[in-house]
C-alpha cells in the first residue's frame, strides 16, 4: 500500500503544470514519443495520409523496419531517406515528393545535425511550398515554421502544433480528441 501511494504523489507531482505564453508546459522536461506514436498523430492530424517521407542520416537499418512496421499497421506507406551529405538533400526531396507523392516529412532523430540544421531551412520553404507538414523532434522548431512535434509526458502525449502552418495545410485538431492526447498550439 505505501508503494502504492509513493507512485500516486509522484503521479501528482508530475502532473504540476505551468503556463508559458500561449502554450503549457510541465516543470520537468518531456521526452520525445515513440515512434508508433509519431505514426499515428501524423495520421491523426492529416487522416488521408498515405505516404510518409522519413529523413536522416543516422537511421540504421533496424529502424528503417520498425518505422514500416508501425507505418504498414496504420496503412501508411513510408519511405527512406537517409544522406550524410547536405548537398544531396535538396535532390532527394524532389524526387520524394514527385515520385512518391508524400504528405508529410518526417524527422526522427533529435541528434540529426545534418537534418535539423543544415536541411531545416530548405526543408521549412518547400514543405510549405508543397503543402506538406514536417514533423520534427524538437519543440523548438514549432516556432522556426514546422507543423508539428510529438512529445511525451508521464501519461500523455503532448502534440505542439504551429498555428499558421496548420492553418495553411488545413491540418485540423479532431473534435473529440483522446484525452490521453493534449494539442498546444503555438
Amino acid at each position: 500500500m505505501k508503494k502504492m501511494c509513493f507512485m500516486n504523489q509522484r503521479k501528482l507531482l508530475l502532473g504540476w503544470f505551468v503556463v508559458v505564453g500561449w502554450g503549457v508546459s510541465t516543470l520537468f522536461a518531456q521526452s520525445p514519443a515513440t515512434k508508433g506514436q509519431h505514426v499515428f498523430i501524423m495520421k491523426m492530424l492529416k487522416p488521408g495520409l498515405k505516404t510518409v517521407g522519413v529523413m536522416g542520416s543516422n537511421l540504421t537499418d533496424k529502424d528503417l523496419q520498425e518505422i514500416t512496421r508501425l507505418g504498414l499497421a496504420q496503412g501508411v506507406e513510408m519511405v527512406f531517406v537517409r544522406t550524410n551529405e547536405s548537398r544531396e538533400i535538396s535532390m532527394l526531396y524532389k524526387k520524394m515528393v514527385s515520385e512518391k507523392k508524400v504528405g508529410m516529412i518526417w524527422i526522427p532523430d533529435a541528434h540529426d545535425k545534418i537534418m535539423l540544421e543544415t536541411a531545416f531551412e530548405f526543408l521549412r520553404e518547400n514543405t510549405l511550398l508543397d503543402n506538406i507538414g514536417l514533423c520534427v523532434p524538437d519543440v523548438h522548431l514549432i516556432q522556426a515554421g514546422a507543423l508539428c512535434s510529438v512529445q511525451k509526458e508521464v501519461d500523455k502525449i503532448v502534440v505542439h502544433l504551429n498555428k499558421k502552418v496548420a492553418g495553411v495545410l488545413k491540418v485540423k485538431i479532431p473534435e473529440d480528441p483522446s484525452p490521453l492526447i493534449t494539442y498546444v498550439l503555438q
